[in-house]
């Protein structure tokens, strides 16, 4: 079985391994792989956790599903059943009738693509395996990995815009300049 996270695609394109001819097996190459794709993974968990609590019910349940994906890529090993668990960030993409309205189609858009993708038939095992085990064609073998990926991006986006479109909080006491004493919360 192929692993379908950062490390698992390490392994399986810059490493001797029985599955595919990887593209290089220089060390260097794959642990720089692992490095950014662990980095960036990490950096966009930061930015999440330091900014303010979800802004309404959307907002928390793309945060709950890119936390899991995020996970998943960071998983040494990760199969394709894993994927299971992108369920939740899936329905929320899809039926994203609480989202703002520009974030609204591009969530739909992504869960439906995504999901069509997750659910096709993919070479990672048996015969099909043999046929791509060289070039180019090796990658199709973890097509998982880009769909995940490709998920975590447009989910990450997702909440920056999100976020983005909200208004700012207003925090004034009754001597701001400017505001009636019976404006300000």
């Amino acid at each position: 079985l192929v692993s379908q996270s950062i490390l698992g695609f390490a392994r399986l394109h810059f490493a001797p391994n029985i599955l595919v001819e990887p593209f290089t097996t220089e060390a260097a190459v794959r642990w720089g792989f692992v490095a950014a794709g662990v980095l960036t993974v990490f950096g966009a968990l930061a930015s999440l956790w330091f900014r303010a609590a979800p802004a309404s019910p959307y907002e928390e349940r793309l945060r709950f599903g890119f936390i899991t994906v995020s996970l998943l890529l960071l998983l040494p090993l990760c199969h394709s059943e894993y994927f299971m668990l992108l369920l939740p960030l899936l329905w929320t993409l899809m039926l994203s009738h609480d989202a703002p309205r520009e974030a609204r189609a591009i969530g739909i858009a992504t869960g439906v693509i995504a999901y069509v993708l997750l659910t096709r038939p993919w070479p990672t095992c048996g015969p099909a395996l043999v046929e791509h085990r060289a070039g180019w064609k090796s990658l199709l073998v973890n097509s998982q990995f880009f769909i995940a990926f490709g998920l975590w991006l447009s989910s990450y986006f997702l909440l920056l815009r999100v976020r983005a479109g909200q208004p700012a909080e207003v925090t004034a006491d009754a001597t701001t300049p400017g505001l009636a004493p019976e404006l300000v919360v």
